[in-house]
């Protein structure tokens, strides 16, 4: 792979050294290169003229004799060079002939034909001293078929470089308008560059384009001066300013064209100690373009500040070039476009400058390298850009596209979460409602049930104080009926006192703060002890006790046992009509001995035989009769206490049978 590249090199330096052989000047002729077929003389002094020249014809020397073939250069020098040719032309060839000087950098040019009046022209003199209108230098020259000496005395604060081409006068202009139609080409895609670059800055206002189109503005401005069109076109009275332009245009390209190179690459953060250099290298530009302008200001030359802008550009370009080269390492995306701009640059930069120090010929390709190198460059550093806006624009597209979708999920969760709270606040909303109702009913059962007791008993007290009223008129008329009235009044008295003690037991088996204290006993005799209590309940009905002998033992607390008792006779009396039956009767089964109570009410639907037994539950069509829904509770609470249970039978317009069961002591449950 090296030894390709050595070879292609050795190619291409063979190519920019190829010169034209000598011949004389023919009807045919339309041009010929002179440069390879000069003799030179130096003058450090700056003190020659022709005639110490031409007394000087032994020194003169051959350009081909320092083994150059190609147009004469002598790098940067102080001193005055004159050169000297021989032209003659074949006897039907014509007369007129034009020389061409195709470089814009020499300060002065004195041209001395053998038998014609000497032309005194240059870049540091006015315009009107050049014989043809020309952005380089052109002068007329009559040839004859004896060989004709031709005299150049020429200077310069740039690189001394004089490329000489003989034309005849038609072809001189063809070869003028069609090198200057690329000229006018490269310098409007430049113009359009630098628009594209300051439009997409106005627009974007990303400093990479800002960077871009001044460099392109700045560089456009130094090959237009360094072409010779400037002093035609843009500054025609100002050789001064002629003399600098190109260098102080050129140096500003060089500094825009680092903060551009470090803009792309994104040096600052990355290798500081590349980036502190590179800095250097822009203070250093500023540094010289200060110089220039001073030079400018001043009228004066000041030695060596191309060869100093030339040095640093160098410099700079190995600098940028390394850190290119590790951004194409790493792949960084848009980096493959300016990574070979620039190397296309710098390598036409270094073609240049090596021309300038005399290492490499003057010819077409070394004189307009930089030029041929930037018209790749530009291009390809518009496309570097464009690749990154491109690449911008995607990481843009899928930042966007992240910030939607994290957006939708914010919105999704916040969605989610408000459901979540309504559903929340729903569902506190019903508790509170239920909360709302419970309270409400049981501030209604509250009302109801001291309604109840009041109603309850203010019967037993309004037949005490009948009673009372009936003996106090029997005895004031003389009849004595104490005892029967004392008996009523006593049997009111023991209904009282057993809704007084049931009322505390409801409470207590609410509050399940109580305890049993249960003992053995014989169910039937059990209760045919609680029968005059139970007769006080049934006033209004009719009670029927069937007993059957049966000896069956069951552990009883009798309290609490006697308050189910009476709790279930009062609902058989309460819940049926006046004047119906309400049965009483031991019953068994394998392992319960049990009392049941039925009487001959309404019925309880199949639907609501659980129901009955929760807490403050009432069924619908029995709201109009006193109670809170807190009997059948109790007596089912107290019944698993006893380790046994409550059972129901019951159908609508049937009554209902109430029958709870103990455990027995004996193993068939009878006797």
């Amino acid at each position: 792979m090296l030894k390709n590249i050595k070879l292609f090199i050795v190619l291409c330096l063979c190519c920019l050294t190829l010169g034209a052989t000598a011949k004389p000047l023919s009807a045919h002729t339309q041009q010929i290169d002179q440069s390879a077929k000069v003799e030179f003389l130096e003058d450090p002094s700056l003190t020659l003229n022709l005639q110490d020249v031409q007394a000087m014809g032994d020194r003169f020397k051959s350009w081909t004799s320092v083994g150059a073939t190609s147009a004469p250069s002598f790098g940067f020098t102080s001193s005055a060079y004159w050169l000297r040719f021989t032209l003659q032309r074949e006897q039907d060839a014509p007369v007129n002939w034009l020389l061409e000087i195709p470089y814009s950098k020499l300060d002065q040019v004195d041209f001395y034909p053998l038998n014609g009046e000497a032309v005194l022209t240059g870049a540091s003199r006015d315009l009107a001293s050049r014989s043809v209108f020309s952005r380089f230098f052109v002068f007329p020259i009559q040839v004859g078929e004896e060989p004709t000496q031709v005299y150049l005395r020429v200077t310069s604060r740039y690189a001394l470089t004089v490329p000489m081409t003989v034309w005849s006068p038609d072809a001189f202009k063809r070869d003028e308008l069609l090198t200057e139609l690329p000229q006018f080409m490269y310098f409007g895609g430049l113009a359009i560059l630098t628009l594209y670059g300051c439009i997409l800055f106005v627009a974007l206002r990303d400093t990479r384009f800002l960077f871009f189109g001044l460099y392109t503005l700045v560089l456009g401005l130094g090959i237009f001066a360094g072409n010779g069109f400037g002093r035609l076109v843009l500054w025609p009275l100002s050789p001064a300013f002629d003399d600098v332009s190109q260098s102080g245009f050129l140096c500003l390209a060089a500094i825009f064209s680092t903060k551009f190179a470090c803009k792309f690459l994104a040096l600052p953060g990355k290798t500081p100690w590349l980036m502190m250099c590179i800095r250097g290298c822009e203070w250093l530009f500023g540094i010289i373009f200060v110089l220039i302008v001073l030079q400018f200001a001043v009228q004066q030359s000041l030695p060596n500040v191309n060869q100093l802008l030339f040095i640093n550009s160098f410099v700079m370009a190995c600098l940028v070039s390394w850190a290119s080269l590790r951004a194409y390492r790493r792949q960084q995306p848009g980096i493959r476009f300016f990574f070979w701009s620039w190397a296309i640059l710098w390598f036409g930069v270094m073609i240049a400058a090596l021309r300038v120090f005399g290492v490499l010929p003057s010819n077409v390709l070394t004189m307009y390298s930089v030029q041929i190198a930037t018209t790749f460059e530009t291009v390809l550093l518009a496309m570097a850009l464009a690749d990154q806006l491109r690449l911008d624009v995607l990481a843009r597209r899928e930042a966007q596209q992240e910030v939607l979708a994290t957006k939708q999920q914010v919105l999704e969760m916040t969605l989610d979460s408000e459901a979540r709270l309504k559903q929340a606040v729903a569902n506190r909303t019903q508790e509170l409602e239920a909360s709302l109702a419970t309270e409400t009913l049981l501030r209604e059962q509250y009302v109801r049930f001291g309604a109840m007791v009041a109603h309850e008993f203010r019967t037993p007290l309004g037949i005490i104080q009948n009673q009372m009223s009936v003996m106090r008129k029997e005895l004031e008329r003389g009849i004595d009926q104490m005892a029967q009235r004392m008996q009523a009044v006593q049997s009111a008295t023991e209904r009282l006192s057993v809704m007084f003690n049931r009322w505390l037991d409801n409470s207590a088996m609410i509050n399940a703060s109580f305890t049993l204290s249960k003992k053995p006993q014989i169910v039937e005799t059990w209760l045919q002890a609680q029968l005059p209590q139970l007769r006080h309940l049934t006033v209004n009905h009719r009670l029927d006790v069937h007993l059957n002998g049966s000896k069956a033992n069951a552990m009883v607390d009798d309290d609490h046992l006697s308050l189910v008792l009476s709790n279930l006779m009062d609902n058989a009396c309460k819940y049926s009509p006046a004047g119906t039956r309400v049965t009483l009767e031991v019953v068994h089964k394998p392992g319960f001995v049990g009392i049941s109570v039925k009487d001959e009410g309404r019925g309880i639907p199949e639907d609501a035989h659980v129901a009955v037994f929760a807490e403050f539950s009432r069924l619908p069509l029995v709201e109009q009769i006193p109670g809170v829904g807190l009997g059948l509770a109790m007596v089912q609470r107290i019944m698993l206490a006893h380790g046994g249970h409550v059972t129901l039978d019951s159908k609508p317009g049937q009554g209902a049978t109430f029958c709870i069961w103990l455990q027995s002591l004996t193993d068939s449950g009878q006797e």
